[in-house]
């Protein structure tokens, strides 16, 4: 169940939960009035009223006929975020269209890091979408398989719910001997993801992609495995051809 923030009060963390709340509605509805957006946000009409008017002064939201919309800023801010995700989602774009014709009607994604999550910056609709939407900005559950690889460098220091630090622990050994993570997510999906390496040989981002049927998953991995390794080859060939360097990431393994 999503949880709302409280209602901000004098401190500065609660005005800026409030003005995210409002944003986040914005981004959800696109364009709407005053009362549905603080119904939507969950605070006051009149903290409403004001956090968004101090926002248009921003540039982040723009006010028109008594509407609200997503403002100018917030479009700039949001363009330089996507920089090296378009990266991502450039080298991944033949790999994926790839892994598709592979697994016809198979739901795929490409998730990088979101502080202690994995989200969801590109994909190809599949049987999964019909159940749960889960298109660009999408937050992946906590503990998620593109988390566990995306973990292997970098671990947590607690272990997301429901976890224990040695299920966590031994998952992610099983993630980074195998080069791939399988796991049964939200309600019943069946998902498996693998590591995209940027060119000095850390994880950015891991492949991933969901059913509905458990028997499907298995013949997954290895099509998984290299639509990742295509992925990490395409953003090594981008980043020679933008720098004009060569990376001193040691070759992997082709697979078998």
């Amino acid at each position: 169940m999503e949880v709302r923030p409280q209602a901000p009060g004098n401190g500065g963390r609660g005005v800026l939960e409030g003005a995210f709340a409002l944003l986040e509605e914005l981004g959800r509805v696109g364009e709407a009035g005053l009362t549905q957006l603080a119904a939507g946000a969950n605070l006051p009409k009149a903290t409403a009223h004001r956090l968004l008017e101090q926002l248009v002064v921003l540039g982040a939201v723009r006010r028109q006929d008594g509407r609200y919309r997503m403002g100018s800023r917030m479009f700039q801010l949001g363009q330089s975020w996507q920089s090296s995700a378009r990266t991502l989602r450039l080298a991944s774009r033949h790999p994926m269209r790839q892994l598709a014709s592979i697994a016809p009607g198979t739901s795929l994604g490409l998730a990088v890091p979101e502080t202690d999550r994995a989200m969801i910056v590109c994909g190809i609709l599949g049987e999964v979408d019909e159940v749960l939407s889960c298109g660009p900005g999408t937050l992946l559950p906590p503990g998620s398989v593109a988390e566990q690889i995306m973990s292997i460098d970098t671990p947590r220091t607690e272990p997301p719910p429901p976890y224990s630090a040695h299920e966590w622990g031994r998952l992610l050994t099983r993630a980074r001997d195998s080069g791939l993570a399988v796991g049964l997510d939200t309600l019943e999906i069946h998902t498996a993801a693998a590591p995209v390496h940027a060119p000095d040989g850390t994880i950015v981002a891991a492949v991933g992609a969901a059913v509905l049927d458990a028997s499907h998953i298995t013949a997954l991995a290895d099509p998984v495995r290299r639509a990742a390794d295509m992925t990490s080859a395409a953003l090594l060939h981008l980043h020679r051809r933008t720098h004009g360097t060569r990376s001193t990431r040691p070759p992997r393994p082709s697979l078998p």
